[in-house]
C-alpha cells in the first residue's frame, strides 16, 4: 500500500501517520508534475498517480473529520459513515439506506439494457400488500416489476395471490419455482390471470407456470386462466413460447391463444373450467403434449390454418376436438385422442385437414354423470372437403352399468373426404347421417358391442344419374351397391310427386325382387325444394333399378356404398 492506513484509535500515532501521508502525497504530486513536464508519453501514468493521491488525501481528510471523541461514537463508526464517493452521512443507517437505493436504481437501469435475464419478484416484496394473510395481494409488486425489468423474465420463487391480471409486454415472460402457483383472489375482477398488455405484444415466455382460478369460490366471476390474444393485423408472428404450464379451476376458458403464428406451445395441462379447456385460433403454431379435461364445453375449440397438433388429449368434456368454421384448413393432427366426451370426439369443419392416428375412447357419456344419444365418434360438417382421417374408436362400456354409449362411428357430410376407421363396441350402427354428398371415400371395419362384425364399408360415394329422355324408358340401372342411404328424384314438376316410382334389386333382368324392404324416396325440384316422398321397395344387395320414372324427372341422385 502506497500510504499508511488510518489507525482505529485517536492518538499521537494517528497524527504522525496523517502528517507523513500528507508529505508523501505532496512528494507524489511533485513527482507527477515532473513526469508531466519531462515526458508526454508518461501522461497517462501521471494522471493515475495524481488521481490516486488526490482520492487518498480526500478520504483520509474526511475520515479525520469524522472522528468524534464525545458520546458513544467511535472512529470505526465515523469511518463507516463515509461512502465510496466520500459523502458523509449523518448515521450509519442513512448510509445503508442510500447505498440500497442506489444499487436498486442501478439494477433497474441495467435491466433496461440487458435482455434474457431473470429478475426475482423477491426484490419487489416490499410493494406487496398484506403478505402472509388471507388477503395478501402481489398485484402492485408484479405491476411495478414488469414496468422496470424491460424485456426480461420475472422469476416467482413462491406462492402468490393477485387481485388483477398480469399483463405482459413484448419479450417479457414469467418463470416460477416448481410447485409454486399464482392464485386469483376471491372476487378477482379481471378478464384473465395472465395475458397481454395489448394485442400488439408478442414473444411471450411462460415456463413452469401454474395458475389457479379457485372456481369453486368464484360463483359470479368470469375470467380466463391465460389469454394471449394478438391481432392478426400485426406484421410479425407472435412467436410465444409456453412450456410446463398448469391451468386449474378457472371460471371461463383455460388457455386462449389467438393471432399470427410461429409459437411453440408444449407440455400444457388444463383442468376444470366452466367453458372450454383450450381455445386456439392461430396460424402456423405447434401444439404438443397438451391435456385438457374436466371442462364444461369443448376440450379443444379450434380455428385457423397450418397448425400442428401433436399428442394432444381432450377428456371428460362435452366435445373433444371442435373446429368452428370453414376457414379451418391445412391443419395436421398426429396421435391426438378424445376420451369420455359427450356429443362427439372429433368434429371436422373446413378443408384439407389431416388426422393421423386419431383415437376416440368412449363417446356419448361423461362418466356416470350424463349420457348422450346419437353420438358419433367422428363428425364431418357439410362444409368439409378434402379432409383425410385415419383413426380408431372404441367404447369401454365403463359407465351406465356397461350398456355402451358409442352409438355411431361416423357422421359424414361434405365432399371428397377420405375416412379409414377401425372400431369396436359400436352400439347402433357405423353411419349416422342419412344425407351424403358425393365423392366421399370411407373404409370402416370392426365389431359391435355384442362382438359381431359391423357392416363393413369398402367405399362410399354418391352419384348422379342424368335422365336424358325420361319418356323413352321404364327402368334405369343405377349400379351395384352395398346399401343405399338416400335416393332423390329431381323433377321439373312444381307439385308433390304422387307415388308410383318403384325401386328394386334383382339378380337378373326379370325384375324379380328378393326380400323387399321399404325405402323412402324423396322428390325435389331443380331448386332443391323438397316436394314429397314416394314409398318404394328395395331388397338387400344386387343391382339397383329404378323404374316407372315420371316424365318430368331430370336427374336421379343416389347416395350409398357402391362396390
Amino acid at each position: 500500500m502506497r500510504y499508511r492506513p488510518p489507525r482505529n484509535k485517536w492518538g499521537a500515532d494517528f497524527a504522525e501517520d496523517y502528517e507523513k501521508n500528507l508529505e508523501d502525497i505532496e512528494r507524489d504530486i511533485t513527482g507527477v508534475e515532473e513526469i508531466v513536464e519531462g515526458s508526454k508519453t508518461n501522461a497517462e501514468q501521471a494522471l493515475t498517480f495524481a488521481t490516486e493521491a488526490k482520492g487518498k488525501a480526500e478520504s483520509i481528510q474526511e475520515q479525520f473529520n469524522q472522528v468524534v471523541i464525545e458520546g458513544d461514537s467511535s472512529v470505526e463508526a465515523a469511518q463507516a459513515r463515509v461512502d465510496a464517493n466520500n459523502v458523509a452521512h449523518p448515521t450509519l443507517k442513512a448510509r445503508a439506506d442510500s447505498d440500497y437505493n442506489k444499487v436498486t436504481a442501478q439494477l433497474a437501469e441495467i435491466t433496461r439494457h440487458v435482455n434474457n435475464i431473470e429478475i426475482s419478484l423477491e426484490l419487489y416484496k416490499h410493494l406487496a400488500i398484506n403478505v402472509g394473510s388471507v388477503n395478501e395481494d402481489w398485484s402492485p409488486a408484479i405491476n411495478s416489476a414488469l414496468n422496470e425489468i424491460g424485456q426480461n423474465v420475472l422469476y416467482i420463487p413462491f406462492d402468490i395471490q393477485i387481485s388483477s391480471g398480469i399483463r405482459l409486454s413484448t419479450k417479457q415472460g414469467i418463470k416460477m419455482k416448481k410447485g409454486s402457483r399464482i392464485k386469483a383472489i376471491i372476487g378477482f375482477n379481471d378478464s384473465f390471470i395472465i395475458g397481454l398488455k395489448d394485442d400488439k405484444q408478442r414473444m411471450i415466455t411462460l415456463e413452469d407456470v401454474s395458475v389457479f382460478g379457485d372456481v369453486a369460490n368464484q360463483p359470479n366471476q368470469v375470467f380466463d386462466g391465460i389469454n394471449l390474444t394478438s391481432s392478426f393485423e400485426n406484421s410479425d408472428d407472435s412467436q410465444h413460447y409456453l412450456n410446463h404450464v398448469f391451468i386449474n379451476a378457472v371460471p371461463k376458458n383455460g388457455l386462449v391463444i389467438k393471432g399470427r403464428g410461429a409459437s411453440n406451445i408444449t407440455n400444457i395441462h388444463v383442468l376444470w373450467t366452466r367453458a372450454n379447456g383450450c381455445v386456439f385460433e392461430t396460424w402456423d403454431n405447434v401444439y404438443s403434449n397438451i391435456s385438457s379435461g374436466s371442462v364444461a364445453l369443448s376440450a379443444f375449440k379450434l380455428d385457423g390454418a397450418s397448425n400442428r397438433y401433436i399428442a394432444c388429449k381432450g377428456w371428460w368434456a362435452l366435445r373433444g376436438f371442435e373446429t368452428t368454421s370453414n376457414t379451418f384448413r391445412r391443419n395436421n393432427f398426429i396421435s391426438c385422442e378424445a376420451q369420455d366426451v359427450g356429443e362427439y370426439g372429433f368434429y371436422i369443419f373446413g378443408y384439407e385437414n389431416n388426422l393421423f392416428d386419431a383415437k376416440v375412447d368412449s363417446v356419448g357419456a361423461q362418466g356416470d354423470n350424463k349420457q348422450f344419444t346419437n353420438s358419433p365418434a367422428f363428425k364431418f360438417d357439410s362444409a368439409s372437403s378434402l379432409n383425410t382421417l385415419y383413426g380408431s374408436c372404441m367404447d369401454r362400456a365403463e359407465y351406465f352399468n356397461g350398456v355402451g354409449t358409442m352409438d355411431y362411428v361416423l357422421d359424414l357430410a361434405g365432399t371428397h373426404n377420405k375416412v379409414i376407421v377401425s372400431c369396436s363396441g359400436v352400439k347402433v350402427d357405423i353411419m349416422k347421417s342419412l344425407n351424403y354428398n358425393r365423392s366421399n371415400h370411407v373404409d370402416i371395419l370392426g365389431t359391435k358391442k355384442d362382438g359381431t362384425p359391423v357392416r363393413e364399408i369398402s367405399s362410399h360415394y354418391s352419384t348422379n344419374i342424368t335422365v336424358k329422355n325420361s319418356t323413352s324408358f321404364t327402368k334405369r340401372s343405377v349400379m351395384k351397391v352395398d346399401f343405399i342411404k338416400q335416393i332423390y328424384l329431381v323433377t321439373t314438376n312444381t307439385t308433390a310427386y304422387v307415388s308410383g316410382v318403384n325401386i328394386a334389386t334383382i339378380d337378373d333382368d326379370n325384375f324379380k325382387p328378393e326380400g323387399d324392404v321399404n325405402l323412402a324416396v324423396a322428390c325435389k325440384n331443380t331448386s332443391d325444394a323438397l316436394l314429397g316422398f314416394a314409398v318404394a321397395n328395395i331388397t338387400t344387395f344386387g343391382n339397383i333399378y329404378v323404374y316407372n320414372i315420371p316424365a318430368n324427372t331430370v336427374k336421379i341422385e343416389v347416395s350409398g356404398v357402391f362396390i
